[in-house]
């Protein structure tokens, strides 16, 4: 028979179980993306969606989801999306068809949103203010540990056995979470106020706004920065969230109290995790294209995985050291600032080492950079959601996990944007060296993909230049990547100064909305 005490860490275990299976899902098939492209004949475009489809219906889906823990029974709604989500992963591992993964990929996106809503707020319900730090700990560390071994054992699977292993092993851990949480996950109290309601239009418009900002921003990196349609997708987006701010400000039952950002303790929190998982994903995701270019190391994705590992597991490690830390220093403000100085560091250095293509150089950023992510993961989440009363921690969740959701879809799209569009001024500038036919969008994309045989042919083009044409390339890749990671290193930098701003009072009293 367990104890009270038994019940709250194995009911940790389960949570934990399920948001690492979410991490992992995210960051595993970052080194499959290239073997899928090829295998269905997907373009750079279409390859995106496989990511971004997932992230834009869990950050549009995970505000309700937060507002439906605090109304209705999270342990029945935890388990319902749980074996949805393990279903999805196993007919996404028996099926051959693109249009299957995608459509598995959105169910997936809609389940995560409420699987992370309700595993972040049972971690705050289940354990008192004094082990919170720790618990929240432990939750960010299994986070972690889905981003340390995503992209390399996502590579082994993929080079061994195939990239739909990664689905089955998704299915085979959720069924232990979905046993474990059913057995031992308490039966929470809901919310008995009848006349609490579901803001279904608050819904409808953030999810648009979310939408078409994210689709205006994709499409610019396949038909450029000014196109007329791609601005008017992001005005409209930022329209529409304009009106969803103003509406929910003058509904009874908002998806958003806008007041929660009142407390800077909070505000803080989420900031801070809105630019470290932008860190956390874009590097990876660039990093990985960068390793398996052929005109830059050629790597496959086994072995890209490899060189990721130090980022990843850093982040693993560091997750578990900045609740230690934190007792050390004795001071949350100074140990931030510690924590997003190390990332501006490591990205910098990041920078320098893919310029100079220098693998010692890469590692040591690798490893400087996953440790600032990684004491700054529960920090963020302690910070946040210690600031909260119980009766909004659903509400509260949502919020912290849209931002992170929305944070890994920048760290896709925006630094997209960042690689793709300085590589085609790179190639653009140079337009004399290339023949007319080579300057699409389509064609420039492949050279600063490194699509291999692709490449070669190109080049092959340019029997008297090709040297030339290759170092052409070759540059291009490399200050693509430079200017990605310099992108994430202005970021962090404004972050560390808004942090220093913010935590200057002492601890706020827990916010609550009533």
């Amino acid at each position: 028979m367990l104890t009270k005490y038994n019940y709250m860490w194995v009911n940790l275990t389960s949570m934990s179980l399920a948001i690492f299976v979410l991490a992992f899902n995210t960051s595993s098939l970052v080194n499959a993306l290239p073997v899928i492209c090829v295998q269905y004949g997907m373009e750079v475009s279409s390859l995106q969606w496989i990511m971004n489809i997932y992230m834009i219906t869990a950050a549009s889906f995970i505000l309700i989801g937060g507002r439906f823990c605090d109304i209705f029974n999270r342990k029945k709604m935890f388990l319902f999306f749980s074996l949805i989500y393990s279903l999805s992963s196993l007919i996404i591992a028996l099926t051959d068809s693109p249009s299957v993964l995608f459509t598995g990929r959105l169910v997936q996106g809609i389940c995560a949103a409420f699987i992370t809503s309700g595993s972040l707020a049972f971690v705050k319900l289940t354990f008192d203010p004094r082990r919170l730090s720790l618990a929240f700990g432990l939750w960010s560390g299994l986070i972690g540990l889905g981003c340390a071994i995503g992209p390399f054992l996502g590579g082994v699977l993929t080079d061994i056995i195939s990239w739909k292993a990664i689905f089955w092993l998704n299915f085979i851990v959720m069924g232990i979470v979905i046993y474990l949480s059913r057995k031992y996950l308490p039966q929470p109290l809901r919310n008995l106020n009848k006349k609490v309601s579901i803001d279904i239009r608050g819904f409808i418009l953030f999810s648009l706004s979310i939408f078409s900002i994210a689709y205006g921003l994709i499409r610019m990196s396949d038909s450029g920065i000014f196109s007329l349609m791609n601005i008017f997708y992001i005005v409209a987006g930022v329209i529409l969230f304009y009106i969803f701010v103003i509406m929910e400000k003058k509904t009874k039952d908002p998806l958003i109290h806008f007041e929660l950002l009142k407390n800077k303790h909070f505000l803080c929190g989420i900031m801070m995790l809105f630019v470290i998982m932008v860190s956390d994903m874009g590097i990876p995701y660039f990093l990985n294209i960068y390793m398996q270019n052929k005109i830059i190391f050629d790597y496959s994705p086994g072995s890209s995985g490899v060189m990721i590992l130090p980022f990843t597991a850093a982040i693993f490690i560091f997750s578990f050291a900045a609740h230690p830390l934190l007792k050390v220093i004795g001071n949350r403000r100074l140990t931030i600032l510690l924590s997003l100085t190390a990332i501006v560091i490591g990205e910098l250095i990041l920078s320098f080492g893919c310029c100079t293509l220098s693998l010692k150089i890469i590692v040591t950023a690798l490893i400087i950079t996953g440790s600032g992510i990684g004491l700054c993961f529960p920090l963020s989440n302690t910070l946040s959601m210690s600031s909260i009363r119980n009766d909004n921690v659903g509400e509260a969740s949502g919020i912290v996990n849209t931002l992170s959701y929305i944070a890994e879809l920048s760290g896709i799209v925006v630094c997209n944007l960042c690689f793709f569009g300085a590589g085609h001024l790179k190639l653009s500038l140079n337009s004399k060296l290339l023949k007319p036919e080579h300057m699409s969008y389509d064609i420039m994309d492949k050279m600063l993909l490194g699509k291999g045989q692709e490449v070669l042919e190109i080049i092959k083009c340019y029997p008297y230049t090709h040297k030339e044409i290759f170092l052409l390339a070759k540059n291009s890749v490399v200050i693509s990547m430079s200017v990605t990671i310099l992108f994430l290193v202005t970021i962090t930098v404004v972050a560390t100064f808004l942090t220093k701003y913010l935590l200057k009072n002492p601890m706020t009293q827990a916010s609550n909305i009533r």
